[in-house]
Parts: structure tokens; sequence; C-alpha cells
């Protein structure tokens, strides 16, 4: 029987992938403005407590918006959580991220905060994939014996994939064909499903 792999553009929330203690704070730039967001963990806090709050207001006074995450690494550090810094750009002009990652020792990511923020990266630009496998089926038409209709359907799951397109094909799934599908919401308000493979161009369908 034929088969192919699919991999399905989702969005799942944060805590989906993250263990308990851990914490991410992601600077994000808005023209001439720095906007600062917390993800976290379904057991840690998503919001700032008056410490953190209070030493990024303290900060942004005396130095204005390019170090707002300074602070919130001295907190981490002090208190005795494995932290990690770097920035991040996305696929479109103005995706950028300062981003600082902090978990607790008994994280199950303790061992390699970076580990983090690379999933994290991913997870921020919309790398995460559903990925399966389709087999071909060829039907009958019962009023025409002589017609039949063939389409691939749902046989596998090989899991949830935070990775690029280029890891997802030469990494997870190397010398495969994948057939990526998407979902955009259409001008009507109906759901577009966009595929393409990785040899074929684009293709739409409603």
């Amino acid at each position: 029987m034929q088969t192919r792999t699919t991999a399905t553009h989702i969005d799942l929330p944060f805590n989906c992938f993250y263990p308990e203690g851990v914490r991410v704070f992601v600077v994000t730039k808005d023209f001439y403005t720095k906007h600062l967001s917390v993800f976290a963990s379904e057991s840690s806090d998503e919001q700032l407590d008056w410490h953190e709050e209070t030493s990024v207001n303290r900060y942004l006074e005396c130095d204005g918006e390019d170090n707002q995450l300074a602070p919130l690494e001295k907190i981490a550090r002090r208190s005795g959580l494995l932290t990690y810094r770097g920035e991040t750009r996305g696929y479109s002009q103005g995706d950028w991220a300062d981003v600082l990652i902090t978990c607790s020792s008994d994280s199950e990511y303790a061992f390699d905060p970076k580990e983090i923020f690379q999933d994290f990266e991913r997870w921020l630009w919309g790398d995460v994939w559903e990925v399966t496998k389709e087999a071909l089926h060829t039907y009958v038409d019962t009023e025409d014996p002589d017609s039949t209709h063939s389409h691939y359907e749902y046989e596998d799951t090989y899991g949830t994939f935070l990775s690029d397109m280029y890891d997802l094909q030469n990494k997870y799934f190397p010398n495969q064909e994948i057939n990526y599908k998407y979902w955009y919401l259409y001008g009507n308000g109906e759901l577009l499903n966009a595929w393409h493979t990785s040899t074929n161009p684009w293709h739409f369908h409603l």
C-alpha cells in the first residue's frame, strides 16, 4: 500500500511543551517600543512578581528599554535558578526577540537551559508540526463499478515536533518526501487548507 508522510502545522500553547519550573521572559520590538512578555509552564507564574516588576521599572527609568531582562536575570541567579539568554529572529522582517530562560534545578531541562531556548525559538516562530503517516486507499463507485476514486487517509502518528522544515526533512525524516499542510483563516471566515510537498508548489483548497 502506498503511504506518505504528512506534517500539519499546529498551534499549541507554550505549557504543552515545558515541564514544571520553567519561565521564559521575552522582549519584542514594535517600531520604537519594546514589550516584555512572560511564558511559563503550568506550575509557574506568567506574571512578574512585585520584586521583579519593581526591578524592571527601576532599570527602565535609568537605562531605557534596552535592559529589561538584566534585572530579571540577576534575580533568577540570586534565587539559585539556571538561566540562559539569547536573541532570536523569525521569518519575517521585524521578527526579533531577546529571550531569557530560567528554570529550577528540579526541572528535567535543568542540565541544559540552552535546549529550552532552541525549542522556544521554534515554538515562538511557529515551527510546530504534527507528523502522521497516511495510506492511499482506493474505492469503487457503487453506482459505477468501472469508476474508482483514491485519497489518503490517516494511518498512524509520529508525534509532535518542534522543528523547522530543514531539520524535519533532513534530520527526522531523511530520504522521504514530506507533504506539508497548513490552515489559514480565509477572508470570508472559512478555513483555507494550504499544502505543498518537498518537490511540488503550493496548492490551496477550501
